[in-house]
């Protein structure tokens, strides 16, 4: 088999962060899109003009003072606005990542810049009905310059994003939602020696047990093969092979599922070293073969013959054809979007 080693399989920087700025619930998504930037109004009300803004303060203590108001002999300031403010300045850094609400869709960016007072306002038409229009005006304050990357319909997001989501807050940290931040986006990726591989169930009717039975049949194939040294086996080798595999507990597959109608199965494979192996590269392989080769840009990366053998073991171990046929029945899909604007320098 000739593997390439500079086959690309996206991994996310560990020192990435990831956050969510959803300002008015939504209200100024096309502004935050259109303009290049994210921005809360949560200092405006500190803020008396532009002088304020270079040098910026940036301080948590200063910020906490800024905020603090008296409530006729006490000092008194909002801990959850500070929170977000603080956050908004010291806590996002250049290169991580936010997510942005508008109606029914989510935009994923990059920040860019630091944070910054500007007191100029942003502001576009807006349609309403047929026939007429309106001015929108956002004035916050507080901005930071984001590069926006690909807009994912709500309807695609996984449920957890989803739910998050509905948070009253303006800003809050989605660390925690990363893996599925990258299944949304990817049809694989790596972290550390794991290589994650992301499925969309676009069947919107009842989906059948056997073809669902027939996917998780395949990814188990998937891991087998794919750790295998060689790609030429006979039928009765890789019955015995693949006995000893499972009685040594050597799968170590895992998925998450979601069998709504559409759905998701996300499948998370370990492998040995935390580089980009051949065995890695041949899982991702076979993980095309679901779906058809062109897809993913395999051609060029394993070479056609070694294809093939792939191809031809896993004929012997199960019906192609049945497997293939419940793919087309549950409208198999992968993530397709272009993450180049968000990747920035960190691709490997």
């Amino acid at each position: 088999m000739n593997e390439h080693v500079d086959f690309k399989i996206y991994e996310p920087p560990e020192e990435r962060r990831y956050w969510v700025v959803k300002a008015d619930a939504g209200k100024y998504f096309e502004i935050f899109t259109s303009h290049s930037l994210i921005a809360i109004g949560h200092l405006n009300e500190f803020v008396s003009d532009s002088s304020c803004a270079n040098p910026f303060i940036s301080n948590s203590k200063q910020i906490r003072r800024m905020m603090t108001i008296m409530q006729g002999d006490k000092e008194y300031y909002n801990s959850n606005n500070y929170g977000q403010v603080n956050s908004f300045v010291n806590e996002m850094k250049v290169g991580d990542w936010v997510l942005t609400k508008g109606d029914g869709v989510v935009r994923v960016g990059r920040i860019e810049s630091k944070p910054r007072l500007d007191t100029e306002s942003q502001q576009m038409l807006i349609k309403q009905g047929t026939r007429h229009e309106k001015t929108l005006v956002m004035d916050f304050m507080l901005k930071r310059t984001v590069r926006w990357g690909p807009t994912i319909k709500t309807a695609h997001l996984p449920l957890d994003i989803f739910i998050s989501l509905k948070s009253p807050m303006t800003l809050y940290n989605s660390d925690r939602y990363m893996e599925s931040i990258c299944y949304c986006l990817y049809p694989f990726f790596k972290i550390d020696n794991f290589l994650y591989l992301s499925i969309r169930i676009s069947q919107k009717d009842e989906l059948r047990n056997f073809y669902i039975t027939k996917i998780f049949e395949y990814l188990n194939e998937l891991e087998f093969l794919s750790k295998l040294d060689g790609v030429v086996f006979n039928k009765d080798e890789l019955g015995k092979m693949y006995h000893d595999f499972a009685i040594a507990e050597n799968f170590s597959l895992s998925t998450q599922a979601s069998f709504h109608s559409p759905g998701d199965i996300w499948a998370k494979l370990g492998f040995n070293g935390s580089s980009v192996t051949p065995k890695m590269i041949k899982a991702v392989c076979i993980y095309a073969m679901l779906f058809g080769n062109s897809h993913l840009g395999m051609d060029g990366i394993i070479d056609v013959e070694s294809r093939q053998k792939l191809w031809d073991i896993l004929a012997k171990r199960i019906d192609i054809e049945v497997t293939q046929g419940a793919a087309k029945k549950l409208k198999l899909e992968i993530p397709k979007y272009d993450t180049e604007n968000i990747e920035g320098m960190d691709v490997k």
